[in-house]
């Protein structure tokens, strides 16, 4: 299943949705260590004079609020689903969220209209190869010269995410960061950072277990290994890359 075609129900929405509202779910808990890396990142962009951000595969806006709320003065969330917008619109009336489809075409705000900050959460997994290419053709004509790129991938090939997938006999998709980085380099980016965390399966953080694994998981992220270590098996990433000038 393509991407433009998974959250096209108001179910499949709500579902989303309610991943990030239980406050001891396994996603809420990794939203809430994937906030404490991404708070410094935004600032350093901002203190460098980063303005204004676009959000693609915004869903229900939980990337595009951080971003407003870190900082940065105008934010612009686009997706494909007019069910997920629906749902951001109505948490965050004082945003700007935008049906399209950048599998298809750029999406609007089009011509010299771009962003110093461009994002992307919770999609380049879930999308195929064509949308891949066709979001991150997008993003690189949505970015200023010298400007942000945050990527994300929820499902790193190198984690013991694809070994539990394996010994579960599971199908799910796998997608190694690399491969994500190497296609915003062809599209003229070049890496920053790289953060990781969630170094163990998602349902692993439910309960006491999931605090015992999270507390561990802080206490490497203080030491360089630890950040090293993270971000080359945490089966959650982030990736900050900078537009090449001209």
């Amino acid at each position: 299943m393509v991407y433009e075609s998974q959250f096209q129900s108001d179910d499949v929405a709500q579902n989303y949705a309610a991943l990030y509202s239980e406050h001891d779910s396994s996603d809420a808990r990794i939203w809430r260590e994937q906030r404490q890396i991404l708070a410094p990142l935004i600032r350093e962009m901002v203190d460098d004079g980063a303005r204004d951000a676009f959000d693609f595969a915004c869903g229900t806006g939980r990337i595009t609020a951080f971003l407003a709320d870190h900082g940065l003065q105008r934010v612009v969330g686009f997706d494909v689903s007019e069910q997920m917008l629906k749902i951001a619109r109505g948490q965050r009336p004082d945003l700007e969220f935008v049906a399209a489809n950048p599998a298809a075409a750029v999406p609007p705000p089009a011509g010299a209209d771009r962003a110093d900050v461009v994002t992307a959460f919770r999609y380049f997994l879930n999308a195929d190869e064509r949308e891949r290419t066709a979001m991150m053709r997008a993003m690189a004509e949505s970015c200023r010269p010298d400007g942000y790129l945050i990527l994300h991938n929820h499902g790193h090939a190198k984690s013991s995410r694809t070994l539990w997938l394996k010994i579960s006999r599971r199908p799910a998709r796998i997608l190694s960061t690399e491969s994500i980085v190497e296609l915003a380099k062809a599209h003229g980016f070049f890496q920053l950072r790289r953060r990781g965390t969630q170094l163990f399966p998602l349902k692993m953080y439910r309960g006491a277990l999931g605090r015992l694994l999270l507390r561990f998981e802080r206490k490497l992220r203080t030491s360089a290994f630890g950040e090293r270590l993270l971000a080359a098996y945490g089966v959650d990433q982030v990736v900050v890359m900078k537009r090449h000038m001209g």
